[in-house]
């Protein structure tokens, strides 16, 4: 049984919508966002170098209610701090949508990548 309650962080779904372009190359058309309440599960994380730059790479799982219209293009994005006006967001890639219970709500594996250079 999903407790709504537990879902503390709101964030947004962003939708892209893909198109192909002359070259036959898939391209993000337009992007839409919708507000959602979410559970964030931490996970676990990488870090690690490569070429002068330090990549670091963490996986959460969300916890949302049920919905049948997100896709594995979708992004999730959450505020960094809680009264968030600068729009210092956190970008989170979906790489896995399970269903919980029968319709009550959706486990969404996803990963963040950052990169930074040591320059």
């Amino acid at each position: 049984m999903l407790n709504i309650g537990k879902l503390d962080i709101r964030g947004s779904l962003k939708k892209n919508t893909m198109a192909v372009n002359a070259y036959g190359q898939f391209v993000q058309e337009s992007q839409t966002e919708e507000p959602i309440w979410l559970r964030k599960v931490i996970k676990k994380g990488y870090l690690g170098n490569d070429v002068d730059s330090l990549h670091n790479t963490k996986e959460a799982e969300f916890i949302i209610r049920f919905r049948t219209d997100i896709k594995l293009n979708d992004v999730i994005s959450i505020p960094r701090f809680r009264s968030n006006a600068s729009g210092d967001d956190r970008e989170y890639s979906i790489t896995d949508i399970e269903e919980i219970g029968r319709g009550e709500g959706l486990k969404i594996k996803t990963i963040l990548n950052t990169s930074r250079n040591k320059s």
